[in-house]
């Protein structure tokens, strides 16, 4: 058997209600200067020679995004992002190979639209329970 040792880091942002995290979100996406938890780990991978794997979620995605756009494609990383509010076509245009779990009735379906109405509009089913679809992803609730 082998065993695989790596690095394991964790970024969270504190949430301070849900108010604030959607304008934070909002900056985030259109003011990348804004970004500074973007800009923190685009230094930190930066630093990073070994190849990384980065799974982000929700408003995380913004961040990884941002990272990654501001390091200009350069480094080896396998990127997963789950219930993303950035659209697959930027998140390709960042990351080659990125994995992209989006799925329908997710509220971040109005964040990150696509071409597909249907998947869109699927987006206002998740307002209806409360975000019970986007956080039946097993991550705790931060908000």
């Amino acid at each position: 058997m082998r065993v695989l040792q790596r690095l394991v880091a964790a970024a969270t942002a504190a949430a301070h209600g849900f108010l604030f995290d959607v304008l934070q979100a909002v900056f985030q996406r259109f003011f990348l200067s804004s970004d500074w938890l973007g800009r923190r780990l685009a230094e930190y991978l930066a630093t990073r020679e070994d190849p990384v794997t980065i799974l982000a979620h929700s408003q995380g995605t913004l961040t990884v995004v941002n990272a990654l756009r501001r390091m200009g494609g350069r480094g080896d990383f396998t990127v997963t992002l789950l219930r993303p509010v950035v659209s697959y076509p930027t998140a390709r245009f960042v990351v080659a190979g990125v994995r992209y779990d989006q799925p329908s009735g997710d509220v971040s379906n109005l964040l990150a639209p696509s071409l597909n109405p249907f998947k869109f509009a699927s987006g206002l089913l998740d307002l209806f329970c409360g975000f019970c679809i986007h956080r039946g992803n097993g991550l705790r609730r931060s908000w």
